[in-house]
């Protein structure tokens, strides 16, 4: 139990800043996850569209990397929401150092647990357990490939970019 709670109750606002850092980092996570699948799904379907080939080219079980696709020029569409996840998740903070800290303590466990079903759903092998169906475009690394992803369309990551030979 935190000390916090014994002594000022679930009801007096949160003066734990490491629980509102935690909040954060999961709901900007969240809202990166969520913005770094569109850019992977909006580009894939661009690329299979003009390079029919791209369908029966599936990344095979003994390549490392998988294909990974160009940096999609994003609409304002999907820069507003991108912003809003952003402005939603660091709003959603602010609030909690004011609200109670069972309210808190509520938004940190739901937005944790929102991310790690997200990480977990995209493995492919979750997927196939839970019969969610899958398309062509669904990578069978998600996880490196969103970091490529990234890599591509994040300036502030130009630094760890691999060098080409």
């Amino acid at each position: 139990m935190i000390p916090e709670f014994l002594a000022n109750g679930l009801t007096s606002p949160t003066h734990s800043l490491a629980l509102v850092a935690l909040l954060t980092t999961a709901n900007l996570a969240n809202s990166e996850l969520a913005h770094l699948r569109r850019l992977y799904m909006i580009s894939a379907t661009e690329f299979a569209t003009k390079d029919p080939q791209f369908l029966s080219q599936r990344d095979s079980p003994t390549e490392s990397v998988p294909i990974v696709l160009c940096p999609v020029k994003q609409s304002w569409q999907l820069r507003f929401v991108h912003s809003l996840g952003i402005f939603g998740g660091l709003l959603v903070s602010a609030v909690s150092l004011m609200a109670p800290s069972a309210l808190t303590v509520f938004w940190c466990t739901s937005s944790v647990h929102q991310l790690l079903i997200n990480l977990a759903h995209l493995l492919p092998r979750v997927r196939n357990t839970l019969r969610v169906p899958t398309s062509y475009v669904d990578p069978k690394r998600p996880y490196i490939t969103l970091w490529l992803v990234a890599l591509q369309n994040y300036r502030i990551l130009t630094s760890l970019r691999p060098k080409k030979l």
